[in-house]
């Protein structure tokens, strides 16, 4: 059974650049618990995650982009950045439970946003659809 999301409307009203579908291995850490995951897609201010873990609503969450996971990998191989849970949805297929995970990247210093304009710049080029 799917959950509803939760979602915080201004996030959703408010997104300033286009969501690009991008396949990145995420290290995620809570106050609670650690994985490695994939992005589903990723914005200049936020990304959204499959993963097991079903964090809190409104929890902060470290983040390690391995940027190697990409091809071609750029030059700078993580970005390490902090995120606020503003969406989940939980879904339960074949006695398999995934959760959808929407962060909103928060408190980015201007050498990470940066990295962060640089990667979704390259995405945007390799797609250009968008």
């Amino acid at each position: 059974m799917t959950q509803p999301p939760i979602e915080n409307s201004d996030v959703a009203n408010k997104r300033s650049s286009a969501r690009i579908d991008a396949r990145i291995e995420v290290k995620i850490s809570t106050q609670k618990e650690f994985e490695i995951c994939y992005s589903q897609n990723i914005s200049r201010g936020g990304i959204f995650l499959e993963t097991s873990i079903l964090p809190d609503p409104n929890a902060n969450i470290e983040l390690v982009l391995n940027l190697s996971s990409l091809h071609p990998a750029p030059a700078q191989h993580t970005i390490e950045l902090r995120g606020r849970v503003v969406r989940l949805i939980t879904i339960n297929e074949r006695g398999r439970t995934t959760h959808k995970v929407g962060i909103q990247f928060v408190d980015l210093s201007p050498q990470t946003q940066v990295l962060l304009d640089h990667l979704y710049n390259d995405l945007t080029r390799d797609n250009p659809s968008l």
